[in-house]
């Protein structure tokens, strides 16, 4: 492609939000970013925690921009499972996230069920409390329908039979769809990661009302 002034004003415009996304998630809570840092920009800071969500964001762009599994109802190019949910969220939303990379050769159930876990847990937060899951499932070796069946019945994500016709006759009707699900997965290939299961979430968790007595 040639580069463009279009081009090169977009690629800004990346970074740009990339740093608020930043902001919002974590640094503003730094002892090291000062108001004036956050009004200006002008700051590098990173520390682990900061390193994480990135590689969770990362991974998030790369499912919702890259189609690669042999399926229309996972993230992938989904993006809708995504953004359409997120106005209805207020002020009582949380979003928690955390990503794990399983050792060489480890099942997806043992990653989810020895590592992811307990990270969450170690952040403050539980999965099976949270309203909604976004799970970014990567491999390096290719994604295979029996490896993302098995992953989606640990996660309790994927669709029904009943829920796809839904889907199908609301989509003919001009309707929005009746059902929500409370866990949806993506897939992404990383040849960096060899024989080795990432395994990635975003996670959307109501707080108590201030107000509740």
């Amino acid at each position: 492609m040639k580069i463009s002034k279009r081009f090169t004003d977009t690629l800004a415009q990346v970074q740009a939000g990339i740093n608020e996304l930043m902001n919002m998630a974590y640094m503003q809570e730094s002892e090291y970013v000062t108001d004036k840092d956050l009004d200006t920009g002008a700051y590098k800071f990173y520390d682990s925690e900061s390193e994480e969500f990135l590689r969770v964001l990362l991974d998030l762009l790369q499912v919702i921009n890259y189609g690669y599994p042999p399926s229309t109802f996972e993230l992938n190019i989904n993006s809708c499972f995504l953004f359409d949910k997120l106005p209805e969220f207020d002020q009582q939303i949380e979003l928690h996230y955390a990503t794990v990379v399983g050792d060489e050769r480890e099942a997806f159930e043992s990653v989810y069920t020895n590592k992811l876990l307990p990270h969450c847990r170690e952040k403050g937060f539980d999965l099976a409390e949270c309203s909604t899951v976004y799970y970014l499932i990567g491999s390096g070796e290719g994604i295979r329908f029996d490896f993302m069946s098995n992953a989606e019945r640990v996660i309790n994500s994927g669709f029904s039979v009943d829920e796809v016709l839904e889907l199908f006759k609301a989509e003919a009707r001009g309707e929005p769809e009746s059902f929500t699900k409370e866990a949806y997965a993506g897939y992404l290939v990383d040849p960096s990661l060899g024989n080795r299961v990432r395994v990635s979430v975003w996670a959307l968790h109501r707080t108590p009302s201030l107000n509740k007595h």
